[in-house]
């Protein structure tokens, strides 16, 4: 028990968290991690991270941790911190990925949950879920505050993989903010059907209810699993999902289930105002967008005002001449000459918060002003006939115009003086597109990106009126 609770004061000093070590000290067996129908405590973990300390590989400074399960993950994290290692967290499925951080980081191994079909067996060590009731004989081990406790692979912000290293400082700073910005009263049932690996998963659905004292689900997205019912038979207080999660929740959402007092949080991509209208229509509830990354952690939140609002100690500030994004806060990744780290989003402050525009990839110029193309073909797309847009700028016949791609819905033509005047109620006239030419299908690269070179030969073979 003494363990117990030296670990939740450890974290508890370090986040500087609004509960009393008293309270925790209380619950400290309440925390409780259900994965694939099995159930384990701190006390478990504990155990768990004694054996596992006997066959975790001595060599190397750093151990890639391939797992979903978010009980193996803490074993390994602890146990890592007491060998003096820094844990990778990595995604199974990235395996070229993998390949690629294993041949770079020479002697690197990988802690493999059992089951795992990978291609990396001779630098792997396979854990099973222990359940042995060991007794643990060493002080848990916390890197100091400037020293890195733990590292994400990441599929990278500028489009490419990389490895995201987090200071203790950094990780406890965001876990205390993202405590008191829930402010879900202990204990804390968490459902989380974003992976442990991931930045949120792991602090949502992770630490946060270690943090809360309460009990957290994971639950792996698999296309035989509903996710509604899984919220329904589990009825959590707070439930964290991506956006395309969100959208498996509302398909299998029957007409029975309510979600009432549950508090819904998203990480990754913005849902759309009218995918919130809907979710709120269907449900009564609300989603609470977390804007960041692995790089620069939380963000800002967004809810229901079109407003990005900043978080709790975090300065946003645009760049007036691009629009791009930079962020100041006390858990970002960045190390550098200036506090001010630059994100690849465009955006405008307005009021309190700022008006997200898209990837800097997504900004046009044209005629001296600054447009997103994702707002222009997210009003295209609501369309009734048109399913997918493109927009790009291009000079043709020396004029720069705005030229949208669009494809049909199955057994539709384009009635273009409708869709002009649909634009006309939604965009501003330079936001108008000058030629819409319709497609079968948006040319994509092999690597499945749209080819914009082959939409700009498109446009040069395409004869445009005055």
């Amino acid at each position: 028990m003494q363990k117990h609770w030296l670990f939740l004061q450890i974290l508890m000093i370090m986040s500087n968290s609004i509960h009393s070590i008293r309270t925790l000290f209380t619950r400290h067996d309440h925390t409780i991690y259900t994965y694939k129908n099995e159930a384990f405590s701190v006390s478990d973990i504990w155990a768990s991270s004694a054996a596992l300390k006997r066959v975790m590989p001595e060599r190397g400074e750093r151990i890639g941790v391939a797992v979903h399960s978010p009980f193996l993950l803490l074993c390994c994290l602890i146990t890592a911190w007491e060998k003096g290692v820094i844990p990778i967290l990595l995604d199974p499925s990235f395996k070229k990925e993998i390949d690629l951080l294993v041949d770079d980081q020479r002697g690197l191994s990988i802690l493999l949950e059992s089951g795992t079909n990978a291609d990396w067996e001779a630098r792997s060590v396979v854990i099973e879920a222990i359940k042995a009731k060991e007794s643990h004989d060493y002080p848990l081990v916390v890197p100091d505050a400037e020293t890195v406790c733990c590292a994400f692979l990441t599929s990278g912000s500028e489009g490419y993989p990389k490895v995201v290293y987090k200071k203790t400082r950094q990780l406890f700073k965001e876990l205390d903010m993202l405590s008191r910005f829930v402010a879900q009263a202990s204990p804390m049932n968490a459902l989380s059907f974003v992976p442990s690996f991931h930045i949120y998963g792991f602090l949502f659905g992770v630490m946060l209810p270690l943090i809360k004292a309460g009990t957290s689900h994971y639950v792996a997205e698999k296309h035989f699993i509903n996710l509604a019912d899984e919220i329904q038979r589990i009825r959590p207080d707070l439930i964290v999902a991506s956006p395309v999660q969100y959208k498996y929740i509302l398909d299998g959402l029957k007409d029975d289930q309510e979600f009432l007092k549950m508090r819904f949080f998203c990480s990754g991509a913005p849902l759309s105002d009218e995918f919130l209208e809907l979710f709120f229509t269907r449900t009564g509830c609300t989603i609470k967008q977390i804007y960041g990354s692995t790089e620069t952690g939380g963000i800002a939140y967004y809810e229901d005002q079109s407003i990005w609002k900043p978080l709790p100690q975090v300065q946003v500030r645009c760049d007036p001449r691009t629009g791009l994004i930079s962020v100041q806060s006390p858990w970002s990744s960045f190390e550098g000459e200036s506090d001010w780290e630059e994100t690849s989003d465009v955006g405008e402050l307005i009021r309190d918060g700022f008006v997200l525009l898209g990837r800097a990839g997504n900004l046009i110029k044209y005629r001296g002003k600054r447009m997103s193309s994702c707002e222009i073909e997210r009003v295209l797309t609501r369309f009734s006939s048109v399913t997918d847009a493109v927009i790009i700028a291009h000079e043709h016949s020396h004029k720069e115009q705005l030229y949208a791609f669009l494809v049909l819905a199955r057994d539709c033509t384009l009635d273009e003086h409708a869709l002009r005047t649909f634009c006309a109620q939604q965009l501003a006239d330079y936001k108008i597109p000058k030629k819409f030419i319709v497609l079968e299908t948006i040319p994509r690269t092999p690597n499945g990106k749209i080819d914009f070179q082959s939409l700009r030969t498109t446009v040069e073979n395409t004869t445009v009126g005055p």
